[in-house]
């Protein structure tokens, strides 16, 4: 690299530290870039974090990482050569930042006392939340088996898909804990809406358990297991950005992975063949819910019926292309359902809003 060269390359990476430290968007961060190839962005983006891995403050490692899956995510849509992108992993971000989302559902709708029931006008949107964890779950897990099943006994370097590096990074997998342990809680901390002839309780605590009980996953046995995680070798964050980067695993990670993983795929944690029945849409009886699309906030299914919305009543994300029902036109209450929805002024990529306003 010739000194010209090096000059740009360490102007471009203070002015996109300083713009992350200042909390600017990520466009901006692009817009930085944009002169530089796909390759030389990941470069830039890589050593730009590597100074990051050291700072502590307004988050700290938490934050980092999932700005990092936010920037790539960005580079990755905004590629022209789809051939180096990887789609996948873009399916892949979406759900790992889902996934703190899920977590604030469940943790900031809840009563101040965290053993309180639940709010009524929670009781439906958080039976939705706990429905995509446990799809999460399910989606996480299948794609451990494939791959633990398939390593070689030498252990050589593999490539991934990017789903199982959540059992790499331990504010994921803590995060996954939370959103578990909190979807067990939702079932047995649900009241019955005083003065109403419907028992509430009975139907949405049905739907979450019908759910649970449907599931090749034995959710309680796999919160034990992943609290009880054991790794040997610990991982560092640098080395975790370059399997996500590259969805490659050296030999030495490919055997961290596989003890991880001889922890949770159990028998009694995971029945394997009905999951993958599950997982490949192999189902006896049609299943009117196996892909419908998901809001990008609240993950209620969004059916044919449902969009477009009525005008005003949605939105789209211009960066991810992300749906949401949420009618953030409509003036704020106090419920606790309606004040976490309008606390998204973006979604989980960092993008901003476009309201939808009828057909173009």
């Amino acid at each position: 690299m010739s000194n010209e060269d090096k000059s740009l390359t360490d102007s471009l990476r203070n002015a996109i530290l300083q713009a992350l430290l200042g909390s600017q968007d990520l466009d901006n961060v692009l817009l930085i870039m944009k002169n530089l190839d796909y390759e030389a962005k990941l470069d830039l983006i890589d050593s730009v974090w590597a100074l990051l891995d050291s700072e502590s403050g307004g988050g700290g490692a938490a934050r980092w990482m999932v700005e990092y899956i936010q920037v790539v995510l960005l580079i990755d849509r905004s590629s022209s050569d789809k051939a180096l992108s990887h789609p996948n992993r873009s399916a892949t971000a979406l759900n790992l930042l889902s996934l703190p989302v899920a977590k604030s559902a469940l943790s900031e709708c809840h009563g101040k006392d965290h053993e309180a029931s639940y709010h009524p006008d929670t009781f439906w949107p958080l039976s939705e939340m706990c429905g995509w964890i446990i799809e999460f779950t399910e989606s996480i897990l299948s794609a451990a088996s494939q791959f633990y099943y398939s390593i070689p006994s030498d252990s050589a370097t593999r490539t991934i898909d990017p789903a199982l590096l959540v059992f790499l990074n331990q504010s994921l997998v803590s995060t996954w804990v939370d959103s578990l342990g909190y979807t067990l809680r939702f079932v047995k901390h649900v009241d019955v809406p005083k003065g109403t002839s419907i028992d509430s309780k009975t139907l949405v605590t049905r739907s979450v358990e019908d759910t649970l009980s449907q599931s090749p996953v034995n959710v309680s046995l796999l919160l034990e297991a992943l609290k009880a995680l054991k790794i040997e070798a610990p991982i560092s964050a640098a080395d975790w950005r370059n399997a996500y980067r590259h969805l490659i695993l050296p030999e030495r990670l490919v055997k961290v992975a596989k003890d991880i993983m001889s922890q949770v795929l159990k028998p009694d944690v995971v029945s394997l063949l009905p999951l993958h029945v599950r997982m490949a849409r192999l189902h006896l009886i049609p299943d009117e819910h196996a892909t419908v699309e998901r809001d990008i906030i609240t993950k209620k299914p969004i059916a044919d019926g449902d969009w477009p919305p009525p005008l005003g009543a949605g939105a789209t994300c211009r960066r991810c292309g992300g749906k949401t029902m949420i009618n953030f036109s409509r003036s704020p209450s106090t419920s606790r359902w309606r004040l976490w929805e309008l606390s998204f002024e973006r979604c989980i990529c960092g993008g901003r809003w476009k309201p939808y306003n009828g057909p173009n």
